[in-house]
């Protein structure tokens, strides 16, 4: 069996202090029952609306050893950054990653670039 748990974070939270606050407080409760989970394999997938390097949830999430962010992973195997998932304006930005798969240690078996 493996748990899929999608998100799909407040809208324009990358920008808004006040939604960054509300994805923030939503992306805690997901992870913490995310976390009763620990022993299942679980995906965590979605548009989490802020890229992970502008998360402190998602920071401590991906920085604590519990979750592994797979396409970042796999970049990374490949010797490369991880591409923009989200192209809102492209004539005045190159894109961001907002668009996630995350992994916890349970499944991480499945990926090796994820080690």
């Amino acid at each position: 069996m493996v748990n899929v748990i999608v998100y799909y974070g407040i809208s324009g939270a990358a920008n808004s202090p006040e939604a960054m606050a509300e994805n923030e407080r939503l992306l805690a409760l997901v992870l913490e029952d995310a976390a009763l989970l620990a022993g299942t394999p679980t995906l965590l997938l979605g548009d989490f609306n802020v890229p992970p390097d502008r998360s402190a949830v998602l920071g401590a999430a991906l920085g604590g050893g519990g979750w592994v962010d797979l396409h970042h992973a796999w970049a990374t195997l490949q010797g490369e950054t991880p591409a923009p998932t989200c192209f809102a304006q492209p004539t005045k930005s190159a894109g961001t990653r907002i668009d996630l798969i995350l992994a916890n240690a349970a499944i991480n078996f499945l990926f090796p670039a994820a080690k």
